[in-house]
């Protein structure tokens, strides 16, 4: 067993109190004229003093400590299932850092947990970043509560997704969620009103869409966006970033972007023509 190596500037109270004690009771002894009881107690009550200083100071900084501990604790508490989740991470990175701290996991666990704490930032301001081809929020936004879904869309980028496997599968939710009450508006931004363009519309508006149409070059340069709203709670822009070889859509809950991407598709709206003009 390893000796227990004490270091007294560890504790500067007790040292500075040591000192003071000492000489407290050597000019009370030289005041006296050779007491050595009274200087014996005067030094005495000194350290007794410095004693009670620092444990009043110890008890500060514990009480501190708990403060925080319960703030956090608290804090961790007011979300039914965060606690278990806290739990399992705390175990998970405690296990590394015990078994693989001398490899490159203890970083790699650093690098998710940035990332982790990164995308919680966003979602703390209503944001949040998901693949173009991930259509996952769009069907669970989709299979809520009926409401309006209206949106846009860039010829340019949208018109090889809707004919591609996960644009299909977001087309059947669409015909899905009419049945259940939905109404859908969309307006088709072109470059050139194709024939394969053409029948999408058709059939989208034969579905029962509300289908319109405006070519891009008549629109404002800040109006030419891919964007959706989903009823007065949810909204996103498509393609605003990239990450990789991936292209992102940015989701908001926030009401001012919500309001913001609602104002922008009113101009594409009002700008827009039906198919049968």
């Amino acid at each position: 067993m390893r000796p227990t190596r004490i270091n007294l500037f560890d504790e500067p109270i007790t040292v500075t109190g040591a000192f003071l004690s000492v000489v407290a009771g050597l000019v009370s002894y030289l005041a006296s004229e050779g007491d050595v009881v009274l200087g014996f107690v005067v030094g005495l009550q000194v350290q007794g003093l410095t004693l009670l200083v620092q444990l009043l100071l110890k008890q500060e900084r514990r009480e501190t400590r708990l403060g925080s501990s319960g703030e956090l604790l608290a804090t961790i508490e007011s979300v039914d299932w965060l606690p278990g989740v806290v739990r399992s991470i705390s175990t998970d990175v405690a296990r590394i850092e015990e078994h693989y701290g001398h490899t490159v996991a203890p970083d790699a666990v650093r690098r998710v947990l940035d990332t982790c704490e990164a995308q919680l930032h966003d979602l703390a301001r209503g944001h949040l970043y998901v693949d173009s081809y991930d259509p996952s929020l769009k069907l669970q936004l989709l299979g809520r509560e009926a409401s309006v879904l209206r949106t846009t869309s860039l010829q340019a980028s949208d018109l090889a997704w809707h004919l591609s496997e996960v644009g299909r599968t977001y087309w059947r939710a669409q015909v899905d969620a009419l049945q259940r009450g939905w109404a859908i508006q969309r307006v088709f931004i072109y470059d050139d009103w194709s024939e394969e363009l053409a029948q999408l519309a058709v059939q989208q508006r034969t579905a029962g869409i509300e289908v319109r149409r405006v070519a891009r070059a008549s629109l404002p340069m800040d109006l030419r966006r891919d964007i959706t709203t989903f009823g007065d709670t949810h909204a996103y822009e498509q393609r605003v970033e990239s990450a990789g070889s991936a292209e992102l859509d940015r989701f908001t809950v926030d009401p001012l972007d919500i309001r913001r991407v609602q104002q922008v598709y009113a101009r594409v709206y009002e700008l827009a023509e039906s198919l049968d003009e």
